[in-house]
């Protein structure tokens, strides 16, 4: 049986020497910018991956404080509208994460991460004590609720919802920090007013036994 050539297709050959590592397969794949050797992406018109760095400096490049890892741009106008991805080194906590900003003329958007699900396996967790139910109802009653719109939204949509710094003052878990950004880290969040829903539950049986008891007597 022949093989079909699929149109737009690259040979890697042509770009990786015998014997590359994993990330320089990375980089002949997406080459720097400027590169005339760079394959080009056809599954989207005009959308082209000019750049897989490796190794990208902490400080500044990247979208979390502990950054190291990769970072590719996909441009759609060259020097005018451009999305970068970026995914942290595969090891340790940060491992999985995936991360996106976009450019367009002037002005890079902030960091955003894609969420995924939350794991929960039980062979993936050193598992603890039981949670403190009234801590995280305490929790949930230190929460201070806003009205507000974001500065950046052309429409100034009305919302509600709380403010990162205030409710990191309550617990840091209920937030993380990306690209100097603080966003809301919504699984502790849920978990905390899941166990506040249940602290609750458990004072609303002891008052209707209570109230049981009460009549009972009567």
């Amino acid at each position: 049986m022949s093989k079909r050539k699929v149109p737009g297709s690259v040979r890697l050959s042509k770009f990786v020497p015998s014997g590359a590592t994993a990330v320089s397969v990375l980089k002949a794949l997406a080459s720097p910018v400027g590169n005339p050797k760079a394959p080009t992406c056809k599954t989207f018109p005009e959308l082209i991956p000019t750049s897989f760095v490796a190794d990208v400096p902490k400080p500044t490049s990247g979208p979390i404080s502990s950054w190291y890892g990769y970072v590719q741009n996909y441009v759609r106008i060259a020097g005018v509208a451009m999305t970068q991805f970026c995914l942290p080194y595969a090891s340790k906590t940060d491992a999985g994460r995936f991360f996106f900003r976009g450019y367009n003329t002037d002005v890079w958007s902030p960091w955003k991460e894609i969420t995924t699900s939350a794991i929960s396996d039980r062979a993936m967790k050193n598992i603890g004590d039981d949670l403190d139910l009234e801590e995280a109802l305490l929790n949930i009653c230190r929460m201070e609720f806003k009205h507000f719109t974001f500065k950046d939204d052309e429409t100034q949509t009305p919302r509600r919802g709380v403010i990162s710094q205030q409710i990191e003052t309550i617990d840091p878990e209920y937030v993380k920090e990306i690209g100097g950004i603080l966003h809301l880290d919504q699984t502790p969040m849920l978990l905390d007013a899941l166990a506040a829903i249940k602290a609750l539950t458990i004072r609303v049986r002891v008052l209707e036994e209570q109230g049981a008891t009460k009549v009972s007597v009567q």
